[in-house]
């Protein structure tokens, strides 16, 4: 019983580990880390891909809101097809059928600009969205101008569409 103890017979009392234990828990360790970064790069993947769609959808909101007050306040309204049929100007004038605003895309950003002119301080120029757009189309009918459609395009290529309808309340 004593060369038990001592540790005489075979394996008992040994300590540290074989080079097969070291390998498997090596290989185990391994899986778990690439299972965890596997989650952690899907996660910020899906995470970025709804960012950017929340960008382009949050500017596309804002612009047909911009377009809606500016709508509001003018007593007439002119869409002009420049420069080609998907992307177009609209103009809002008053009663005395002076420009107001205007919202344009621009070629050389694809973005959406603004005109605002101001009683006091006169015109001045303002980038409407921060995201790229594909298509600006609008209408008007009577007291409406009619929002075709808004198309941006995500970051990472995903198009966002908005449509709407703006009633000139001056008229």
């Amino acid at each position: 019983s004593e060369e038990l103890m001592n540790g005489a017979r075979g394996d008992i009392g040994q300590r540290g580990m074989t080079l097969t234990e070291v390998v498997i828990v090596t290989v185990l360790a391994a899986l778990v880390v690439s299972a965890l970064l596997g989650f952690y790069v899907n996660s910020q993947a899906t995470w970025t891909d709804g960012s950017t769609q929340a960008v382009a959808q949050r500017d596309a909101t804002m612009l047909v809101s911009e377009i809606t007050a500016r709508a509001h306040e003018a007593f007439s309204a002119q869409v002009l097809n420049v420069p080609d049929a998907l992307h177009q100007t609209v103009v809002f004038f008053d009663q005395s059928n002076a420009e107001r605003s205007r919202f344009w895309w621009e070629q050389n950003d694809s973005l959406i600009h603004a005109r605002i002119t101001d009683p006091v301080y006169g015109p001045r120029d303002v980038t409407v969205t921060q995201t790229r757009a594909t298509r600006f189309v609008l209408d008007t009918l009577d007291r409406l101008v009619q929002i075709r459609v808004i198309e941006m395009r995500t970051a990472d290529g995903r198009l966002v569409q908005q449509t709407s309808a703006a009633a000139l309340y001056n008229r």
